[in-house]
């Protein structure tokens, strides 16, 4: 009896655990169907898709998505110089998105992409041809525009004869539109000189920042930009070494005379040896003396961080250049300082160096 009883015990429990193992198998392949389902529809939503080209971009593979931004390339620039405008703008590691409003559908989903507040591109997707598991839709760029924004043109005004390049390509007269323009900068000294002509050169519908390398006429340097201003680039002229070491220490006098002659230390004797009689400078330093004088009492002068730079060679008997320095006046009870930037124009007469023009600049450069 005993015996029986324990193989009816025995069997039960093998059935049992048979029916349970068969259970619990067919729960796991029930929750791993129902797992590859729930991992698919989330797959097979747009916002997954989306997800995943933000991180993409910013774990700074912009470049896979280059092919899809389409844009017309300008004859001053190529695909590498687009594509790394491209990959600069969505690369930047803050970029998010946002679906775009009156654009945006369960069909044909639409998402804005900025970086911070600005909008840096939109992309459209679509369902691919083809399905996913469990007959589930596959969201696939279809575009990403805006990228590019507006093209921008600029000017670009260089003197005579220099060669100018624009992202490696040499420009041609086809791009000049005027090629025989005043010099700007010398106004006051042109009974003096025949000024140099300035070319004035357009570019037209670039994407990107240009880069531009002006090489002189002259000696063969590169130029540097004296002044840019909404797509309006002036370069300046060359210089030498030469020049400079031969000019610098009688600048620095010339500058700390009248540096004194402001503070009313000494008089306008003092500057008159370093100007040209009957230029602009002569009347401009004499009028100074009515207006712009200082007439505290003061124990001493100082010129600190006094840099002369910006030297440029118009012709053989003109050249310019500028000055910073802080002009600090010690009175009996406090420091003065005031920051002070000077242009020099400077005529050679007979064996020297004379200023016929002097202005001051303020800190953005402009007179």
């Amino acid at each position: 009896m005993s015996n029986r009883k324990r193989n009816k015990t025995s069997l039960f429990i093998k059935i049992y655990l048979g029916v349970t193992i068969a259970a619990l198998a067919v729960i796991v392949v029930i929750w791993g169907v129902l797992w590859s389902f729930l991992k698919a529809y989330e797959a097979s939503q747009p916002q997954y898709k989306i997800e995943q080209i933000v991180d993409t971009l910013n774990n700074g593979q912009a470049d896979e998505y280059t092919d899809y931004i389409h844009y017309q390339v300008s004859t001053l620039e190529d695909d590498n110089t687009y594509k790394k405008y491209i990959t600069d703008k969505l690369g930047t590691g803050n970029i998010e998105y946002t679906r775009k409003s009156g654009e945006y559908s369960k069909d044909t989903p639409v998402y804005q992409l900025k970086d911070g507040n600005n909008p840096v591109g939109v992309v459209y997707l679509k369902k691919s041809d083809t399905k996913a598991k469990f007959n589930t839709p596959i969201w696939e760029i279809d575009r990403i525009d805006n990228v590019i924004g507006q093209t921008k043109d600029y000017t670009v005004t260089v003197p005579k004869g220099t060669v100018i390049s624009v992202n490696g390509i040499e420009l041609d007269e086809t791009y000049i539109i005027e090629d025989n323009a005043e010099c700007k900068n010398l106004g006051n000294v042109t009974k003096y000189i025949t000024a140099p002509k300035m070319t004035v050169y357009q570019l037209t519908g670039l994407a990107a920042q240009p880069d531009i390398k002006a090489i002189g006429p002259v000696y063969n340097s590169e130029l540097s930009v004296e002044s840019e201003d909404n797509g309006q680039i002036v370069y300046g002229f060359e210089s030498t070494d030469s020049l400079k070491t031969e000019q610098q220490d009688r600048i620095i006098t010339i500058t700390k005379t009248y540096g004194n002659y402001v503070t009313n230390d000494v008089g306008y004797s003092a500057l008159s040896p370093y100007i040209l009689p009957g230029s602009y400078a002569t009347s401009y330093l004499k009028n100074i003396a009515k207006t712009n004088i200082w007439t505290a009492s003061h124990s001493a002068n100082d010129f600190d961080d006094l840099t002369v730079y910006n030297y440029q060679i118009y012709t053989d008997t003109c050249f310019s250049c500028e000055v910073k320095f802080n002009l600090v006046i010690h009175t009996w009870s406090q420091d003065f300082t005031y920051p002070t930037h000077i242009k020099y124009v400077f005529i050679k007469s007979g064996n020297a160096w004379y200023v016929a023009d002097i202005s001051l600049k303020s800190d953005n450069g402009h007179d």
